[in-house]
């Protein structure tokens, strides 16, 4: 690799620095066949989370992270809708301002957003690109019919 702080970089843009995603991605990059292009690493880098974490991520999430956020946002079916229509709106808007409500704490607890200068906002783009708004509807709309 000739720009390994490059690589770095984009790995973090991606991460936001969560250590979990941010060590899968690095072994993802050791573990590629795939040469790095000088000066390109950051379509490299994307192609390869696009490809090895978002597309399909549920079945290709090993070891297991994205599920146990999915699980943990949606364990007690009677307050999910809640915490999605939160997340949903944070989605929208970049970000909303923190209040500490109970939601908000529960959102945080998941790591699925992050506090920052008094505002909630998602905590990395892996997590804005899989928990996205269709995401979310969808989750949504099975919810409403249990």
């Amino acid at each position: 690799m000739s720009h390994p702080q490059s690589v770095l970089k984009e790995v973090i843009n991606w991460t936001g620095g969560q250590p979990f995603l941010t060590q899968k991605l690095c072994k993802l990059i050791r573990n590629s066949s795939s040469p790095i292009p000088t000066n390109g690493e950051a379509e490299w880098v994307e192609k390869l989370v696009r490809k090895r974490v978002i597309e399909n991520w549920e079945s290709q999430d090993e070891p297991e992270h994205l599920r146990t956020i999915r699980d943990y946002l949606l364990k007690e079916k009677w307050y999910a809708a809640e915490l999605l229509r939160l997340y949903r709106q944070i989605l929208h808007q970049g970000d909303v301002v923190a209040v500490e409500s109970p939601e908000q704490r529960e959102l945080l607890m998941s790591g699925l957003v992050v506090k920052w200068e008094g505002s909630l906002r998602v905590s990395n783009r892996v997590y804005e690109l899989v928990f996205d708004e269709c995401w979310v509807k969808k989750m949504l709309v099975c919810l409403s019919k249990m």
